[in-house]
């Protein structure tokens, strides 16, 4: 059983450091303050060597020099928090709790992004890894390692509660694994309730859709990619959603624009595009410079090849509320098979 407290919330693999053995999928919510902290009806004590995996958001906005609990003890020593000294510089930091002082082995962060934290204890060394960015550092040698059991998420004690998103935790006994826990945190809207779902999945427990988006993971490219498609009809199975400027029409499931009618014409619609969305599409370029996609502010480079194309794209005026396409130049002839825009969350 998980008690819930009204207030603000809420590894890397011992022997082995294979981005490969990460979570490849999670859930976000976006309010970037969670409604409650949680304390775990079962504290996770592991026997002996064990990991700690988290995947945090932190938003620009934290307290400098404040420390916000992530997974902690009760009375805050043995303690995974993140912390800001300057006010620029983020990182997650693990309170390696000595009789012979504190050890605090760290690792950077950015602000504003998706970041997928590990900690372990290999025998008498301790280690910190960024799975996003590689930066690792260790404590070696800490034979008089005096841990208490984790027992909260998002804060420690009386002390900060974690201000941002935690959207996954999983907590692993390698010595004995039927101690260890797995959680996915689901946020609830009206800062009235969050819920800690213990299970091998990520699991949804009194959230509307609306609420929470799931993203899977792309190693390929290193980025998490959202689920909830941004467009209507990408497909064009329909002449529909799109607003056509002269030369562009939908027909036999295709975007197609004819050169020959008209000059550099637009093809979009109204979208809430996100900060950040990944552009995938097929295109089929018979003459001409190809295609671009618009910003907000300017055009992207030309695509000029046939084929599939994946591109990052950056919001740079997020009043400018629609997805726009146009041709390079007005005697191109291009046809798109289909395009999927979908919100994108960067790593470190």
């Amino acid at each position: 059983m998980i008690k819930n407290s009204v207030r603000p919330v809420v590894s890397a693999v011992a022997k082995q450091s294979a981005r490969d053995d990460r979570i490849k999928k999670t859930f976000v919510t976006f309010d970037p303050v969670l409604s409650s902290y949680c304390e775990l009806g079962t504290a996770f004590a592991p026997s002996g060597d064990f990991e700690i995996e988290v995947i945090i958001y932190v938003p620009d906005s934290i307290s400098t020099s404040t420390t916000y609990g992530i997974v902690a003890t009760g009375s805050g020593d043995n303690i995974i928090y993140a912390r800001d000294d300057t006010g620029s510089a983020p990182s997650v930091r693990w309170q390696v709790p000595r009789t012979s002082g504190n050890s605090y082995p760290a690792v950077d962060i950015e602000y504003n992004k998706l970041t997928h934290i590990k900690v372990w204890r290999d025998g008498d060394d301790f280690y910190i890894k960024n799975l996003d960015s590689e930066d690792t550092t260790s404590v070696i040698g800490a034979t008089d390692y005096d841990g208490e059991p984790f027992n909260y998420v998002g804060r420690w004690n009386t002390g900060d509660y974690f201000d941002g998103i935690i959207s996954s935790v999983k907590l692993t006994d390698l010595a004995t694994p039927s101690n260890s826990q797995h959680y996915a945190l689901n946020r609830i809207t009206g800062n009235t309730e969050t819920s800690l779902i213990n299970s091998g999945l990520i699991t949804y427990n009194n959230i509307t859709d609306s609420d929470r988006e799931v993203f899977s993971w792309d190693a390929a490219n290193d980025y998490w990619v959202g689920e909830n498609e941004l467009v209507n009809n990408g497909g064009f199975d329909t002449d529909s959603d799109w607003t056509k400027g002269t030369g562009w029409s939908i027909a036999g499931g295709k975007a197609i624009y004819d050169g020959d009618i008209g000059g550099v014409a637009l093809l979009y619609q109204e979208v809430s595009r996100p900060s950040q969305y990944l552009v995938d599409i097929s295109l089929s370029v018979m003459d001409g410079n190809g295609l671009q996609f618009y910003d907000g502010a300017s055009y992207s480079t030309n695509l000029t090849n046939t084929g599939n194309h994946k591109l990052v794209e950056t919001n740079a005026d997020t009043s400018y509320g629609f997805f726009t396409m146009r041709a390079s130049s007005e005697d191109n002839d291009i046809a798109i098979d289909r395009v999927s825009l979908k919100r994108v969350l960067q790593v470190a």
